[in-house]
């Protein structure tokens, strides 16, 4: 896509096609990403009426000795980029947080049933752990075509560490 000024963000070498873009918070460029350990179907069970019903039991059965959640979200505060003759110029300033959940298994079973179950047995929680980091990242960068085949850019970063937490 390389009329939208995003690719810039994984090409360097890229030129929009707009002489001119600036980009504000929300409605410029935001993205959010979810990953988890189980799908939708994983939590209801179609019973034979035609209706479904919550299955935290199926749910907990697909689930990994150790099992990963994790959600990310980035968005743009403020994007410049202009094109003098043949040169391309952008600046970008991106607020980005990532946070991921490791857990077990066994730590859904003791929440669903209780510590009853498990009296007189080891649960293993050594996988559990949270890690929630925010930043953000400043971007200059520069592209220009060499010849009709060719075009040469790069992108500096400077990051900024704000919060980060761990367990």
């Amino acid at each position: 896509m390389p009329g939208v000024v995003q690719s810039t963000k994984v090409n360097p070498t890229a030129i929009p096609s707009n002489r001119i873009s600036i980009g504000l918070p929300v409605i410029s460029s935001t993205s959010l990403l979810l990953t988890n350990a189980f799908v939708y179907h994983d939590f209801y069970k179609k019973l034979p009426n035609d209706s479904v019903m919550l299955d935290i039991d199926n749910t907990i059965s697909k689930l990994s000795k150790a099992n990963l959640l994790e959600t990310s979200f980035n968005t743009d505060l403020f994007s410049l980029g202009l094109v003098f003759g043949k040169n391309y110029f952008h600046f970008n300033v991106t607020e980005k947080v990532n946070i991921s959940f490791t857990y077990a298994n066994q730590l859904l079973e003791l929440i669903q049933k209780g510590n009853g179950p498990f009296i007189g047995q080891h649960l293993d929680f050594s996988n559990t752990g949270f890690d929630a980091t925010h930043y953000r990242e400043y971007t200059l960068g520069y592209a220009r075509p060499v010849t009709d085949r060719l075009q040469v850019g790069g992108t500096l970063k400077y990051l900024y560490g704000m919060e980060n937490y761990s367990t």
